[in-house]
């Protein structure tokens, strides 16, 4: 059993790993209808860097300095290859292409991964109030466990036979 778990801790590190911890995984959680319906808003996204990205991938490219957003991920589906090179990026539920043709160097990863609602999830328990009203929650857990653990340190077994 301890293997086991020791096996997946060392695949999460390798291969699931944010890449704020220095791994290779970005999450992303879904917040607009453009990649209807193949992603929904609150959806989870698990995005990784792939040697090579082709016409119909959904990846996350950053939107190009200078630009309004500049630096923002974006998930949107690779439609074709531009005239002057770069990517030709849609949203499944846009009409028209977006404005920005990136490159390789843009594009921070591939969809490999839609984990449904769970992101919403996430959202909201990140939320000032929730966050603040779990945190209290666990620290009178924590009080009550440990007033309740006392307690029954005082009550020795001599104590209970000269009491009866």
């Amino acid at each position: 059993m301890r293997a086991a778990l020791a096996g997946l801790a060392l695949a999460w590190l390798a291969l699931l790993r944010p890449q704020a911890l220095g791994g290779p995984a970005i999450y992303m959680i879904v917040r607009g209808d453009s990649m209807l319906p193949a992603y929904d808003y609150g959806d989870l996204l698990l995005i990784t860097a792939q040697p090579s990205y082709s016409v119909g991938d959904a990846v996350a490219y950053r939107v190009p300095e200078g630009e309004l957003g500049a630096g923002m991920l974006v998930v949107h589906r690779i439609a074709g290859v531009g005239p002057e090179g770069g990517f030709v990026m849609r949203g499944d539920n846009n009409p028209s292409n977006d404005p920005w043709r990136p490159g390789s160097e843009l594009i921070a990863g591939k969809v490999v991964l839609d984990v449904p609602k769970v992101g919403q999830l996430i959202g909201y328990a990140l939320q000032p109030v929730t966050a603040g009203a779990l945190g209290a929650a666990l620290m009178v857990m924590i009080v009550l466990a440990r007033r309740d653990s006392e307690s029954r340190g005082r009550l020795s077994p001599r104590t209970v036979a000269a009491g009866a």
